[in-house]
């Protein structure tokens, strides 16, 4: 609802003079602050209002590239085998143009210090994971291995879009160079989302790599991303923002009860099911289960019969 007036009522330009595009401003700023407390960022964070993780993905990549391994000839980039295909797929696209994609191990569904340890060489530029998995839920080791990349001055991307609004977190704690988000993932529109580049950057210890634009435009959005922007979607983010805020304890308490009961229910219900990773740090939202001896096909049809609505797939 709290996009629906800047469609209806105030639909100007942010970056024309008149008074309609001049009234915008202050929406603007209210949603920037909404974003902003969200992840506790610093007033020195720059942000990037994007349409989804994917094209932030996509824009920390090729600036990485661009200004960072080209000129260097750091053209080593690592993520995991259990990534969402952004990352995957961004990193590929630079094969062509020199750089090398590693994937390092994973053990019980975890990223190990120990396994991107072991991929880094002096020619690594950059490691791209999420905060946590978004098929099993669990939480990765981000603190340990931000805090190794600083060490060995290497730029650390993390993508946040499973986590964003079910835990606290804070861009600083973080430790990430890059932070990157979907804003569907808390339930505002889909075609939102967005890029922190955080002041952590300014390690003395990591080259500078600048943010360059995937989509070169206006000046409204300090050169970052070009087209007009979408206020009415970025109203909606801020105010997703807001309401993610504000509820995030009963996500971390509630919600995390109530999957907890799920499982229970399902084990009690069907012995035979097997419930993976429930003895790890997982997010409080997401279940992993498996069904032996029922077909995929069968279990979506039942499920749409009662109204839940699941798909096959990655």
């Amino acid at each position: 609802m709290a996009m629906m007036a800047f469609y209806e009522e105030f639909y100007g330009s942010p970056s024309s003079p008149h008074q309609m595009g001049q009234e915008l401003l202050i929406h603007i700023e209210k949603s920037y602050k909404q974003i902003y407390a969200l992840f506790s960022a610093k007033s020195d964070d720059r942000f990037v209002f994007t349409s989804s993780s994917a094209e932030s993905i996509s824009q920390v990549s090729f600036s990485v590239y661009k200004n960072g391994g080209r000129l260097t000839g750091k053209n080593q980039f690592i993520t995991s085998c259990i990534e969402d295909a952004a990352p995957i797929l961004s990193i590929s696209k630079l094969e062509d143009k020199g750089c090398m994609l590693k994937m390092a191990k994973v053990k019980d569904s975890h990223v190990t210090i120990d396994s991107i340890a072991d991929e880094i060489s002096p020619r690594t530029a950059f490691v791209s994971l999420s905060f946590a998995s978004s098929l099993t839920g669990v939480v990765q080791p981000i603190y340990e291995i931000a805090k190794l990349c600083q060490e060995r001055g290497i730029i650390f991307h993390v993508d946040t879009s499973s986590a964003l609004g079910k835990v606290n977190l804070d861009l600083e704690d973080i430790g990430a160079h890059f932070v990157t988000f979907s804003g569907n993932a808390m339930h505002a529109p889909v075609g939102t989302g967005g890029l922190f580049c955080t002041h952590t950057l300014q390690n003395k210890k990591v080259n500078d790599v600048a943010l360059s634009p995937l989509i070169s435009g206006e000046e409204e959005k300090l050169h970052l991303r070009g087209g007009t922007l979408n206020v009415p979607l970025l109203i909606a983010l801020g105010q997703a923002s807001l309401e993610a805020h504000e509820n995030i304890n009963l996500y971390c308490t509630e919600v995390a009860r109530l999957r907890d009961k799920l499982e229970n229910q399902i084990k009690a219900a069907y012995p035979e099911a097997v419930l993976f990773f429930h003895d790890q740090e997982r997010l409080p939202h997401i279940s992993c289960i498996a069904f032996p001896g029922i077909r995929n096909e069968a279990l979506l049809y039942a499920l749409s019969r009662k109204g839940i609505f699941a798909s096959m797939g990655g």
